[in-house]
C-alpha cells in the first residue's frame, strides 16, 4: 500500500473517530434542555462547518496524483486539527 493510501486511511479513521464523537454530542444536545440546547447548537453548527472542510481537503488528498499529494497533506492535516479544536472546545463547555 502507498504513503499516500496509509495516510488516507490514517485520516479516515480520524475523521471517523470524531463523527462518532459528534453524534454522541448530538444526542446530549437532543437530550438537554431548551437553554442547553441552543448552547450545544451553536456548538453543532462550527463541528459541522469544521468537518465540511475536513472532508473537502480529505476529497482533495484522495484525488491527487502520488506526486502531488504531499502538498496538500498540510492542509488535510490544519482542518482535522481545527475540527478536532472545535470539538474539544465544545466537549469543555458542556462538562
Amino acid at each position: 500500500m502507498s504513503t499516500k493510501r496509509l495516510y488516507q486511511k490514517e485520516i479516515e479513521a480520524k475523521l471517523d473517530e470524531l463523527d462518532a464523537k459528534i453524534a454522541q454530542l448530538q444526542l446530549k444536545a437532543q437530550q438537554a434542555n431548551a437553554d442547553m440546547q441552543h448552547q450545544y447548537e451553536a456548538q453543532l453548527s462550527t463541528l459541522s462547518q469544521r468537518r465540511e472542510v475536513a472532508k473537502h481537503k480529505l476529497d482533495e488528498l484522495v484525488h491527487s496524483s502520488e506526486a502531488a499529494w504531499e502538498a496538500i497533506k498540510g492542509g488535510v492535516e490544519g482542518a482535522v486539527d481545527e475540527l478536532q479544536s472545535a470539538f474539544d472546545k465544545a466537549i469543555t463547555q458542556f462538562q
